[in-house]
């Protein structure tokens, strides 16, 4: 179990300088600055022989100039490689937000890399400079779940309490419906839970909600999470090769960007399973008559939000700050609309023995810009303009430091970032709070329960423990807390929330739905007054450590309060508009196809019909559902177009040599 001071379950953080540390560096002899306007970061702890440079785009015409004339030590070959592989997926988006001009430059590791960022500065073709970090995690690595145990079950008995599912371990989940159940985890109240059973009665989770999991790679073959992984169609594993063009080659279900290559793994010895832990939270499947259930699981093969593996540890692996920002594009661009988040920079109010991170959105903005413009292409360019969103949601854990400022990039306004409650609405003692929470939501806290129940139950990886339950090897659960859990909470709401949006064929824009996540929320300002009394490192000493914070310390630092997913299937039912037909851009002589049945009620089964206004410039045709949209000559018209209950007009262009797009 991940306590605090180890930053708590699954927290990790960025090895960079913190914010009071940033100040001009000089080069090696000492008599030079660096150019601060593009150089962003610091060589403290950089990874030796690379750098990451953002070409200007006439660099980009260029690449190989960019790296000569740049002197160096050992005389050694410099290379440089763009970060983001050559893909036909969404390769205008790539261009129109500047992220094909991002490289790696690779030298040798005894070169100075503050003297090789100084002459790449110089060089008119070069834009951005960033130092390669590598990410950590925080949390000791041998302290993974505590696994689920017969005594527990026999403890509580293993039989579903006022539960709408049959999932046999469901009455130990307070964090998905708690009814004050003393008998499982104490102090409990009603109501300290998400409010699944109200919300599973609007939606039970869409396969076209996709949500990537940036973390340990996910157990995808778990009998709890295999019908619920994303799959990539076409792509075969081990197969060698690239099937739909976006650039990784067999990734059926994720990449692995540790190890770069499709195959996602977990079962590294310093694994902890964090991965898999954080997947069963947002979409286990329920009503299997096994294990547990979730907010977004669904209940059948057909139903229930998709979970994507975007792998970025691997036992005591883990990878740079421009793996990181592939990772995160390489969700936005196969379909992902959230992502789940459960790592970040220390609080920039931490104290011994952790050290203070980013405090304010510009020195985050000058020390990761790499990773800062990444996450902003996720949030603008996930989804699509006739989906359900048009961008997408980035969920963040609020760091587990017990400080009054959650870790970057979570602090960023535009993202949510998550902080913890225990079973009874209070704060969980290691939560940070403060500046930069949005919402609250179940974390567990193990000090102040003093038993395992206290804590998440979820999936886990079969490895872990010798006190597992007697059960097959693959069916496995076990407890673990932290914001590190609270944050996958809100992404299976948000999911959830996407997926019943879906079911009213309504679409919102990102920073819109944005906000009904965060105002879904109950204050938590009748649980903040008084005592809260635990023992520091239960799980490790026990009561030797008997402590008190007092409540009071939060209060006004709760941000919205704590979330509640029925809240905001009222909200999505309220707010939004209808899907329309998107307007489409189209290459002479290659026809564009859009699926029209995800677009209106009972779309799969509307007979179609268009009336084109210049039929010399597109043609439209239909084949059931489907639209196609073929352009003839350079120009521009428009399309009617007409089924019952559907009467909409759409702007078709068509140029030589687009690849075709739907706008």
């Amino acid at each position: 179990m991940n306590k605090l001071k180890y930053i708590f379950a699954g927290f990790v953080a960025l090895t960079m300088i913190s914010c009071s540390e940033k100040s001009e560096l000089s080069v090696s002899d000492g008599n030079q600055e660096l150019n601060r306007a593009r150089i962003y970061g610091t060589s403290a702890g950089a990874v030796k022989g690379e750098l990451v440079v953002k070409l200007t785009e006439k660099g980009l015409a260029d690449i190989e100039g960019a790296i000569k004339g740049i002197p160096t030590k050992s005389g050694t070959e410099k290379t440089i490689k763009r970060v983001f592989p050559e893909s036909s997926i969404r390769k205008d988006l790539s261009y129109d937000n500047g992220l094909d001009r991002w490289c790696v430059v690779k030298f040798d590791s005894s070169e100075d890399l503050d003297a090789i960022a100084k002459a790449l500065s110089e060089n008119e073709n070069v834009e951005k400079i960033e130092f390669s970090q590598t990410l950590k995690p925080v949390y000791d690595p041998k302290r993974s779940s505590i696994a689920l145990t017969k005594s527990t079950l026999d403890e509580v008995g293993n039989i579903s309490k006022d539960n709408r599912y049959n999932d046999p371990y469901a009455s130990l989940q307070w964090d998905l419906v708690n009814n004050g159940q003393q008998d499982i985890v104490t102090p409990s109240l009603a109501g300290s839970d998400v409010n699944a059973k109200r919300a599973w009665s609007y939606c039970e989770g869409d396969p076209s909600i996709i949500v990537a999991i940036l973390d340990e790679g996910v157990m995808y073959s778990h009998p709890d999470l295999a019908d619920n992984m994303w799959v990539n169609e076409g792509e075969v594993a081990l197969a060698g090769k690239d099937a739909d063009g976006n650039g990784y080659k067999d990734d059926v279900h994720g990449y692995n960007f540790v190890s770069d290559n499709g195959s996602i793994n977990w079962n590294k010895s310093s694994d902890t399973g964090h991965g898999t832990h954080v997947a069963g939270v947002v979409a286990a499947k329920n009503n299997n008559g096994i294990g547990i259930g979730s907010l977004a699981g669904g209940t059948t093969k057909d139903n229930g939000v998709r979970i994507m593996s975007c792998q970025i540890f691997s036992g005591d692996y883990s990878i740079t700050n421009y793996n990181e920002a592939r990772a995160i594009k390489y969700a936005a661009d196969n379909g992902a609309v959230v992502l789940q988040c459960s790592w970040g920079v220390n609080s920039g109010y931490a104290t011994y023995p952790n050290s203070a991170g980013y405090t304010n959105d510009d020195d985050w903005s000058k020390g990761s810009a790499l990773e800062k413009e990444a996450l902003e292409y996720f949030v603008h360019n996930a989804g699509s303009p006739d989906g359900v969103i048009d961008g997408g949601i980035a969920v963040f854990a609020a760091g587990n430091e017990s400080s009054g400022m959650v870790g970057y990039p979570g602090c960023y306004k535009d993202f949510l970032s998550v902080g913890a409650i225990a079973a009874d609405y209070t704060p969980a003692i290691y939560s940070n709070y403060g500046v930069g929470v949005d919402v609250f939501a179940p974390g567990g806290d193990m000090d102040y329960h003093q038993k395992n129940e206290g804590c998440i139950l979820s999936t886990i990886i079969p490895s872990q423990g010798s006190s597992q339950l007697d059960t097959p090897a693959n069916e496995k659960y076990g407890f673990m807390e932290g914001t590190s859990m609270a944050c996958p909470h809100v992404s299976s709401i948000v999911a959830l929330g996407l997926s019943y949006a879906q079911k009213l064929h309504k679409h919102y824009r990102w920073e819109d739905f944005l906000e009904l996540v965060r105002s879904s929320t109950h204050t938590m300002n009748p649980y903040l007054s008084g005592d809260k009394f635990f023992y520091t490192y239960f799980a490790e000493y026990g009561t030797s450590s008997p402590s008190t914070v007092n409540l009071q310390k939060f209060s006004g630092k709760t941000g919205k309060g704590y979330i509640d997913a029925d809240l905001l299937m009222l909200a999505v039912a309220d707010g939004g508009t209808p899907m329309r037909i998107p307007n489409v851009r189209v290459g002479v002589g290659t026809t564009s196809q859009k699926d029209l049945s995800p677009i209106f009620e009972g779309g799969a089964s509307k007979t179609y019909s268009a009336t084109v206004a210049d039929t010399g410039i597109a043609t439209v045709s239909f084949s059931g559902s489907v639209m196609k949209v073929t352009g003839v000559k350079n120009g521009s018209t428009t399309a009617h177009i007409t089924s019952s209950g559907v009467d909409q007009s759409i702007s078709i262009i068509v140029r030589e040599g687009d690849t075709g797009s739907w706008l």
